[in-house]
């Protein structure tokens, strides 16, 4: 976990080794980069943005994790405008933060094509939030059963604390599942109702941070 001075200097720290990287990389050699990198000075365009990123993973200037960033596009023949192309992180399939097109991707003349050190420096402020935050919450997979019936359901479980304990934290929600007729069979893993039409096996569960939990409450 890093506090927010922290992330401020780490995102610094980022944009200061992408700076480098585009000068190394993504300048024409006729470009005279005593006058920057950003913008029209180098030759990023929209298609090579989820590329240029994964590269950057790939250098060690970003965290190796399953972040990703992609363009929107209804069809293959409209213009970006027209289509209100934006730029979506993703976390596998979990959407994590977005910006329009035209905020990070700048112009060289008739083309489309420049990385703006603005725009861009917002999708890591958003990397670095959201890969730096303290897990709050779990999200839980659990089976219901009765008698031969058998459904399997996933809830979020949320809590005030940082740092959580996540087995107390499922025992705490579950051990009052159906209430004063509850029964814990398996501490943080098992209960019953007392009249034995019911049970609940906990099956699995994961720490999400508080940006992806405000992402899972819309869905789950």
């Amino acid at each position: 976990m890093l506090d927010l001075m922290q992330q401020r200097t780490e995102v610094e720290t980022i944009m200061e080794k992408v700076e480098s990287y585009l000068r190394e990389h993504y300048l024409d050699e006729d470009v005279d980069s005593s006058n920057g990198v950003w913008g029209e000075f180098n030759s990023v365009h929209v298609t090579h943005l989820s590329t240029f990123f994964d590269d950057l993973k790939g250098e060690g200037i970003l965290p190796n994790n399953s972040l990703f960033v992609h363009y929107t596009a209804s069809d293959d023949e409209n213009t970006f405008d027209c289509m209100a192309t934006r730029f979506v992180l993703f976390d596998g399939t979990l959407p994590l933060f977005s910006i329009a097109f035209d905020e990070v991707i700048g112009s060289r003349g008739r083309r489309l094509e420049g990385l703006l050190k603005e725009g861009f420096q917002q999708i890591i402020e958003a990397v670095v939030g959201y890969t730096y935050q303290p897990a709050k919450s779990l999200v839980v997979d659990y089976t219901i059963i009765a008698g031969e019936t058998q459904v399997t359901k996933t809830h979020l479980l949320e809590s005030d604390d940082n740092c959580i304990d996540p087995k107390e934290l499922i025992q705490a929600y579950f051990s009052d599942f159906w209430g004063e007729n509850t029964d814990c069979k398996v501490h943080a893993s098992s209960f019953n109702r007392k009249d034995g039409c019911e049970a609940v096996k906990i099956n699995s569960y994961r720490e999400v941070s508080a940006m992806e939990a405000n992402v899972l409450r819309k869905y789950i």
